[in-house]
Formats: structure tokens, sequence, C-alpha cells
């Protein structure tokens, strides 16, 4: 019988776990875990975008990190491919709430276009949380970064901590 898998805690990834009732249960990622490489990063405090300017996301913290793929201090913008494969790649941003404008959020891998976004035109009662994926093939020295975009009129935050909505990480799928 299908069953329905509950909400995971914060940094959590589903797990096939024999033991499990549904043959699935959450688990924060760990070396050895059956969760191979993945990084979880984020920025400790808020960060102005400005209006009408695209802005790469720092990002001076890790939920996790299984394979050395970020650093905090130098290029902490970047997740950094350590182990070649293919990668699944989310980027999220929640914004302080202004209304009126355009927002992106940007997938870029080795500082190039965007490969994966998503615009909303933001609207008086519009949610202020925007994400998008892609899966990549990474080789050795690649590194994906998420970048932001709004045209409001004036410089809003995309909210920053542990406990916030703006995030990258990216998990080793093949």
């Amino acid at each position: 019988t299908p069953a329905r898998l509950g909400i995971g805690t914060e940094c959590q990834v589903p797990t096939a776990r024999a033991a499990a009732a549904t043959g699935i249960a959450w688990e924060t990622p760990a070396a050895g875990s059956g969760f191979t490489q993945g990084c979880h990063i984020y920025h400790s405090a808020n960060q102005s975008i400005a209006t009408g300017t695209f802005v790469i996301l720092a990002a001076n913290s890790e939920a996790y990190d299984t394979d050395t793929m970020h650093d905090a201090v130098t290029n902490n913008s970047r997740i950094t491919c350590v182990t070649a494969g293919k990668y699944l790649v989310i980027a999220s941003a929640s914004w302080t709430y202004v209304a009126g404008g355009v927002r992106y959020v940007q997938i870029l891998v080795n500082a190039g276009g965007g490969h994966s976004s998503t615009f909303e035109d933001v609207g008086v009662t519009d949610p202020h949380n925007h994400q998008c994926a892609v899966i990549l093939n990474l080789a050795v020295n690649d590194y994906v970064q998420w970048r932001v975009f709004q045209n409001s009129g004036s410089s809003i935050n995309v909210y920053g901590g542990a406990g916030t909505d703006t995030w990258m990480r990216a998990w080793r799928i093949g």
C-alpha cells in the first residue's frame, strides 16, 4: 500500500532505507549514510539587492558539506564539484516583502548564463520566495552559483540565516 512520507526537518534529504515502513526516510546527509556528495550553503545575514541589478549571493555558512565542495571564505558564492557526476542543484531566495516589480532566481555554471531560473511578476499578495532546480553533469572543478534580480524601484533584502528560505544545495545523484 502506498504511504505518504511525512515532512522532514531543515537540511534533511529523502533516503532509501529498507527498515523504514515506506522504504524511504528523512536523514541529514553525512558521509557513509548512503548519501555520497552534497552541500547546503546559505548566508548568515540579509543581503541587500539593488533594483535593476543581477547579484550573485554570498554564502558564508553551511548546513552540511560532505565532499569539501564549499569554502566559506574564498569564493563563498560557489559550490565546487570535487567528484564528477550528475548533480541536482536547487537554489532558493526569500525576499523582504515589497510589492511591484519582478524577481528572478537563477543557477549559473562556471559564471556562465543562467541554466535554470524562475521569474515572477510580484503583485500585492504574491509570495516572495522563489526556487529553481536543474540537473547538471559537472566535471571536477566546475562550480555552481546562484544569483538574483529584482526591479521593485528600491533596494530590498533577501533574507539570511539558517532558518530562512535563501540557500543553495547540490547533491550528486549519479
